[in-house]
């Protein structure tokens, strides 16, 4: 991989040139396609930043015919392009400051994570009709993060991470088929997404914590005509903090 970055910011110069030559194995176990193992692994070299690894591991296993559990596990790294990553907060009145350690890109460090999940899907019937229930969970642990500071609403800071920070995800599926080319979807997602901040452990900003979702579906007997409706919620989310503003410019949040 080659990368030739030019990019300029209120008069300031930020270049670089990445140039990450790899190599990927991969190796698959598959037992009468009931058990199957996926295993792979990438070793690069990167010219800022040095050697890295990065494993990865997929296992599926069939119980029954109708009950699948999944796993999964993995690192994973790559350089931050704060700009392109933040184009909405140029709109935000905010200084940028960007706190830099010495790092090969704006001064700061890759960011580095491990990731997890698990996912069981059940299939069954009621009354006699197709009916699937899933379950998943995954989490990411942040070795190192850029962290995108809005806590001061007069500035926006970018710093790698000093502390904890992780991400949480647990989703409920159904799916079912009342009546004939009818199918009803429910889901429910929880998010726990948390980063250290100069300021203390906080959820991070506008992240929603709890979502719901369902969709309805008809077709008719030819598929001629198709018939869909969807609708969502979203729960609070907080907002970074404002104490620092004029009285008529400060609020609160509903989530600590």
């Amino acid at each position: 991989m080659y990368d030739n970055i030019n990019e300029t910011f209120v008069g300031q110069d930020y270049l670089r040139k990445e140039v990450v030559p790899g190599a990927f194995l991969e190796y698959t176990y598959n037992k009468d396609d009931r058990f199957v193992v996926v295993a792979g692994g990438r070793a690069d070299f990167h010219n800022l930043f040095g050697l890295f690894f990065t494993p990865r591991l997929h296992i599926k296993y069939n119980v029954t015919e109708l009950l699948i559990v999944r796993l999964s596990g993995g690192r994973g790294q790559r350089t931050a392009g704060i700009f392109a990553d933040n184009m909405g907060l140029l709109a935000s009145n905010r200084q940028w400051v960007i706190n830099g350690n010495g790092g090969q890109a704006y001064g700061l460090q890759p960011e580095v994570a491990w990731n997890y999940g698990a996912n069981l899907t059940w299939g069954f019937f009621i009354r006699q009709r197709d009916a699937t229930f899933s379950l998943d969970f995954y989490r990411s642990d942040f070795m190192n993060q850029i962290v995108v500071d809005m806590e001061n609403p007069q500035l926006v800071q970018f710093y790698n991470l000093q502390g904890a920070s992780y991400s949480n995800s647990a989703q409920a599926q159904f799916d079912f088929l009342p009546l004939e080319r009818f199918e009803v979807r429910l889901a429910y997602r929880f998010f726990d997404v948390k980063t250290q901040y100069t300021t203390g452990l906080l959820q991070r900003p506008f992240v929603a914590r709890h979502r719901a979702f369902i969709n309805l579906g008809y077709k008719t007997l030819n598929e001629k005509w198709k018939f869909d409706f969807t609708a969502q919620w979203f729960g609070a989310k907080r907002i970074p903090s404002t104490a620092s503003n004029p009285e008529a410019y400060t609020g609160t949040c509903p989530i600590a």
